[in-house]
């Protein structure tokens, strides 16, 4: 918990999430699939946000489908969004070749969006993992099967069409700081960023150079 609350209260490149925002702003924390010490992060977020003036009322917390089982957090409402369920998106922007890009309904009705997510590694698909990322799982279950079959059959550049489709999400919905950590050992809580996706990606991919695997040419 001091660990996520000290990267949430003394970023470098972006004000403190408590300045992010005002009152009566719906907030909602997006979480992407697996975060090391979850609970003790998200207990972080939101009591951070609480201690900015949010109310509980304010504060949803949004799921994956595959995470419906884990406990609720407290001091805010949690959402459950299902990949496969098209009725929960909404549409949000058309890509650069005019094909539609649908999120979660919460996220494009959110005022402030809080991502939580982790960051991973998949050697198959030759680099940074899917799973943690706000894009595409918070997408239509179409757009995660496309993605991964782009990085399958051309991992450099799916890689790099897939930076910047997310980015193009983020900007989109407003998000001008996520919250990104490392897993350690056992599962533990190896490291914790704060700050604007250009900036946390390098800093939780220096984080985690000691596991990261070294794949050669």
């Amino acid at each position: 918990v001091a660990l996520a609350t000290t990267a949430l209260t003394q970023p470098t490149e972006v004000p403190p999430l408590g300045d992010h925002i005002v009152v009566g702003d719906r907030i909602v924390v997006a979480v992407a699939d697996d975060v090391a010490q979850e609970q003790q992060v998200l207990a972080a977020v939101v009591s951070t946000l609480a201690a900015a003036g949010a109310t509980a009322e304010q504060i949803e917390v949004l799921r994956l489908w595959s995470r419906r089982l884990e406990p609720v957090v407290a001091g805010g409402t949690t959402t459950i969004f299902d990949p496969g369920n098209e009725a929960d998106t909404a549409y949000l922007m058309a890509d650069e070749e005019a094909s539609p890009r649908h999120v979660a309904r919460g996220l494009v009705d959110a005022d402030v969006v809080v991502t939580v997510g982790s960051f991973g590694w998949n050697a198959a698909l030759g680099g940074r993992a899917t799973e943690g990322e706000l894009w595409p799982a918070f997408s239509r279950r179409a757009a995660s099967e496309q993605l991964t079959r782009n990085l399958a059959m051309r991992p450099r550049g799916g890689h790099r069409a897939w930076n910047r489709a997310a980015e193009e999400v983020l900007w989109q919905l407003g998000v001008i700081a996520e919250l990104k950590a490392v897993p350690g050992r056992e599962g533990s809580l190896a490291h914790v960023a704060f700050g604007m996706p250009q900036t946390v990606l390098p800093a939780v991919r220096k984080a985690s150079s000691g596991w990261r695997p070294r794949i050669t040419r």
